[in-house]
């Protein structure tokens, strides 16, 4: 229900956009000079293509080949956005054929971008980073979410399976990981934490 309303929220949005868009076009068109009017619906839209390309370097591409996961990172893609974190994803070419079920799929990609959002956004801004790659791996059907890691002084992050292992503090933490591994061991997946230098890194292998 959340990705529901996050992905309607995000259309609503987009409309909102669009009718501001044609309503400040439709002003420019009262310019008494038409050619001073027509420069300046130009000079609009060539503003609107810069900013659309730009946003479009920094935002996911929402393609995977699977139209649920698709409409996730529409909605992902929002978030990221309103938080300051540049979200990428990994295309791999066809989608995999993966054992679980499609919510089942949702609740293990919300979950590890959730955890990893959590944690970068504790970050300066431009360490906000965070990939996603879906693939086959080795005859295996993989899912890895990467975010960036930074280690603080006088502290080691514990790689651990415990329940409430989390990336983040206090208390009431790691419960989404714990979904996670409790539905990639329902299935007789795999579900890997590790770290490589400046990464966190959580993979699910089917």
């Amino acid at each position: 229900m959340e990705t529901t309303e996050n992905l309607l929220n995000g259309l609503y949005s987009d409309k909102h956009d669009f009718n501001k868009h044609l309503q400040a076009i439709q002003s420019l068109c009262q310019f008494e000079e038409p050619s001073k009017a027509v420069r300046e619906i130009e000079l609009y839209i060539e503003e609107l293509k810069t900013k659309e390309q730009n946003k479009r370097k920094s935002s996911v591409s929402a393609n995977t080949g699977n139209g649920v996961v698709n409409a996730l990172l529409y909605s992902k893609t929002r978030e990221a956005e309103k938080r300051q974190i540049q979200l990428y994803y990994v295309p791999s070419g066809v989608f995999p054929d993966f054992p679980c079920e499609q919510y089942e799929l949702v609740q293990i990609l919300g979950n590890l971008l959730d955890n990893a959002f959590e944690y970068v956004e504790g970050l300066e801004r431009e360490q906000r980073s965070v990939m996603l790659s879906i693939s086959e791996w080795e005859n295996k059907k993989k899912i890895e979410v990467r975010n960036t890691y930074q280690r603080k002084k006088g502290k080691e992050i514990s790689i651990s399976q415990d329940k409430n292992y989390s990336t983040k503090s206090g208390e009431r933490r790691g419960y989404g990981l714990q979904n996670v591994r409790a539905v990639t061991q329902k299935y007789h997946g795999k579900f890997n934490i590790f770290q490589e230098d400046n990464e966190f890194i959580v993979e699910v292998l089917f």
